[in-house]
């Protein structure tokens, strides 16, 4: 009866393992054309169930009990996990000085899929998809030679892994510099999908209101600092300009 419970322990064990192990790493090059234009090394790390995306350039690999750990930095832009098992994705940032997680569902993004368009990237075969996802128009190249669902960022759903992406104004663009399978499996330390209760959870609707009241209360403060004759017009009618333009709730409500 002991081996048994044993036994069964051990797959338990084995098992939680195995959903914290990765082995393809995906590096990709962002550039954003936003209010300010800038770009950074992003990098897509997968198994066939989740994945985690960080934002930044703050990497350091190490070796540890044969299993190779990936060890990002405390001063991260961002670490976005996807749990397709789920259907969540928890977006790790800041806040207001403060780091939280910000919690929503897998939007199902309608992906219209180009077999008839091919291209090679890095000697993956690829086709073509576009879509219309919060406020932007993406083109897409996808390979389903790595049939995994993930993709950078929030973009996933296609029969394959994305490996370059832009918006129909190049505001916003992935492209893929590196692809690696690595024999051994990659333990990832700080995978904060398994202590979510460390930390502040947020829904997005909720943390995208934070993020607008948070604006406005900065944009208040500069024009009470303006001199008396000072036309503040443009300045009263700035709204911030991100990734994401606008949201699933926010067309229901226009419906309504």
């Amino acid at each position: 009866m002991k081996k048994v419970k044993y036994l069964i322990l051990f797959f338990i064990v084995f098992e939680s393992i195995a959903q914290n192990t990765y082995s393809s790493k995906i590096t990709y090059r962002a550039n954003y054309n936003l209010d300010s234009p800038y770009s950074n090394i992003t990098e897509l790390i997968f198994n066939k169930s989740s994945s985690f995306f960080y934002v930044g350039d703050d990497i350091i690999g190490e070796d540890d009990r044969e299993i190779k750990v990936i060890t990002y930095e405390n001063d991260f832009h961002e670490i976005l996990y996807t749990d397709l098992v789920n259907n969540l994705i928890f977006d790790k940032l800041e806040l207001l000085d403060e780091v939280v997680l910000v919690k929503e569902e897998i939007t199902k993004i309608p992906w219209q899929i180009d077999y008839e368009s091919s291209e090679t990237i890095l000697g993956y075969p690829c086709f073509k998809a576009e879509t219309l996802f919060r406020g932007r128009y993406y083109t897409a190249w996808f390979t389903e030679e790595i049939p995994v669902k993930f993709g950078p960022w929030k973009l996933n759903g296609l029969p394959g892994l994305i490996l370059e992406v832009h918006d129909k104004y190049h505001e916003v663009e992935f492209n893929v510099e590196k692809i690696e399978n690595f024999k051994d499996a990659i333990l990832i330390k700080d995978n904060f999908s398994d202590n979510k209760s460390d930390y502040t959870i947020l829904e997005l609707h909720d943390y995208v209101n934070k993020i607008d009241e948070h604006i406005k209360y900065k944009v208040d403060l500069l024009i009470s600092k303006l001199p008396r004759e000072s036309k503040a017009v443009d300045v009263k009618t700035y709204k911030y300009k991100g990734v994401e333009l606008d949201y699933e709730w926010e067309a229901k409500s226009n419906k309504d």
